[in-house]
């Protein structure tokens, strides 16, 4: 069995090891979940796939153009656009939209995907696994 300094070892080991993981898990789980963009911001190059800040899109994005003949902002319809939600990259039609054009895209994307997720909720599985290898390793050592 173990002696008590190994035993206050492996209990300082658990506080510093819940110390350090809980500033990560409390910033990823901040980070799940859906995200909003409000006008993000595209000059437009009609028939190319742009790149959008967000993945995984949901469904629901408002497209706004600046129309420089009537010199007023206009809402796209969904046949003036192709949004690839997966990739978060957005392709404009020309006409309305010309070259050059400012276009402005309001969606909600997920944060995260599942994988970070899980590594989030396994983590502390992970720690008493160590927990256990580390008590595991002391009591064969004192045999």
């Amino acid at each position: 069995m173990p002696d008590n300094k190994q035993l206050i070892g492996l209990m300082i080991a658990v506080i510093i090891g819940a110390t350090l993981l809980s500033p990560f898990v409390a910033a990823v789980t901040q980070n799940t979940g859906t995200v909003s963009i409000t006008d993000e911001h595209v000059s437009a190059k009609p028939g190319t796939y742009q790149d959008l800040t967000g993945y995984n899109l949901n469904s629901g994005e408002t497209v706004t153009w600046y129309n420089s003949t009537s010199a007023s902002n206009e809402t796209l319809t969904a046949s003036d656009y192709s949004i690839n939600s997966s990739t978060g990259k957005i392709q404009l039609n020309n006409p309305p939209v010309q070259s050059g054009d400012d276009v402005w895209i309001t969606y909600d994307y997920a944060a995260t995907s599942g994988t970070t997720t899980t590594v989030v909720k396994l983590a502390p599985l992970f720690l008493g696994l160590l927990m256990l290898v580390y008590m595991a390793a002391q009591m064969t050592d004192s045999l």
